[in-house]
């Protein structure tokens, strides 16, 4: 690896309708996920929420072993990665305040085509900071944000949100938002107070499209299957598709024709073993993926306990990819030196 204070040419997204996306999902959209989603025909990639704070302090990193641009932590810790493959795509950051969210917008700006704003997450951690559904109540920040992004970066700048209590509560919203030049707006279908058990509300977002004639919508919401994308297109009238859970569970639902999670599990394991992702982080997914089939994995408690892409690689009969990939070369140079055997006295 070697740190590299120049970064790659400006991008941009210019135009967000009639996509088909991945969704923010925490701890879910590493590059590893990115990239398999878009083998199987995603229009753009978010990547998870990632914190300004934390991001705005990253060194970007070169990273020749594996073919990608990693901006590492003060720990060591990646905080987030790219290449080339992973285009066009969109950094989700959580900010409260403008300044923290243009220094971290200017160390990512080179290697992401847009920078998306977290206005939905109802999670303690975020709106106690002031970031995510917090933002829902707090027009004079998230217009200072976006217009501070818009004009001081050449990537394209968008925010995610969710429906307010009133139709016209929530026009007011974006139509603010459109007033800071956004390329468009994602609306996740609840209310804050929802829960992902809580059916996302198509019929309310239509309400809100009726009246609303600006810039691209993307909407997001309950779309588990290839066969939702026509209907909440139908539904809500609007032309770009968000999709979060039925991604997880089965990443070729951005194509015509799912393919079975196994076989979808195994072109992840193959993504992430070329790219020399960490094996907790790809496991993680696999395990969320192996909750959806319908034949259970015999091997399922053995593959929650592998610690190496090895021992993955070994549960899918991926053990000669796994010898090629980049994984495999790295794993074997880092491996600690076997311990000296006592001598008898």
């Amino acid at each position: 690896m070697s740190e590299d204070n120049g970064s790659a040419p400006r991008r941009y997204i210019d135009d967000y309708s009639n996509k088909l996306i991945l969704a923010p999902m925490v701890r879910a959209n590493h590059l590893g996920f990115r990239l398999t989603c878009r083998d199987y025909g995603a229009d753009i990639v978010y990547s998870e929420e990632l914190i300004a704070q934390k991001l705005k302090d990253t060194k970007r990193v070169v990273n020749e072993e594996a073919g990608t641009v990693d901006f590492m932590y003060k720990n060591g810790y990646a905080v987030y990665r790219t290449c080339e493959r992973d285009h066009p795509n969109v950094l989700q950051m959580g900010a409260s305040n403008a300044v923290v969210a243009l220094q971290a917008a200017q160390v990512v700006c080179g290697d992401v085509d847009g920078i998306d704003l977290n206005m939905g997450c109802p999670k303690h951690f975020s709106v106690h900071a002031g970031m995510g559904a917090a933002l829902l109540q707090k027009p004079e920040t998230v217009h200072d944000i976006l217009t501070t992004l818009k004009r001081n970066t050449t990537n394209s700048i968008t925010c995610k949100i969710r429906l307010l209590d009133t139709v016209s509560s929530t026009l007011d919203l974006m139509k603010m938002i459109e007033s800071t030049g956004v390329s468009a707006i994602a609306v996740h279908a609840r209310h804050v107070v929802d829960r992902p058990r809580d059916r996302a509300n198509w019929e309310k977002l239509s309400e809100v499209v009726k009246s609303y004639f600006g810039v691209p919508l993307i909407v997001n919401g309950d779309v588990f299957v290839h066969e939702d994308i026509a209907k909440v297109r139908e539904a809500t009238n609007v032309s770009s598709v968000m999709i979060a859970r039925g991604a997880l569970y089965n990443a070729s639902i951005f194509q015509p024709h799912m393919e079975s999670v196994d076989d979808v599990i195994k072109r992840y394991l193959r993504n992430s073993m070329d790219i020399d992702q960490h094996p907790s982080t790809t496991k993680w997914n696999i395990m969320q993926m192996m909750q959806e089939m319908k034949k259970r994995n015999p091997n399922e408690q053995l593959i929650s306990q592998s610690k190496t892409m090895k021992d993955l690689s070994r549960w899918f009969d991926l053990e000669d990819y796994y010898e090629q990939s980049t994984s495999a070369k790295l794993e074997k140079t880092t491996q600690a030196p076997p311990k000296k055997q006592k001598t008898e006295p």
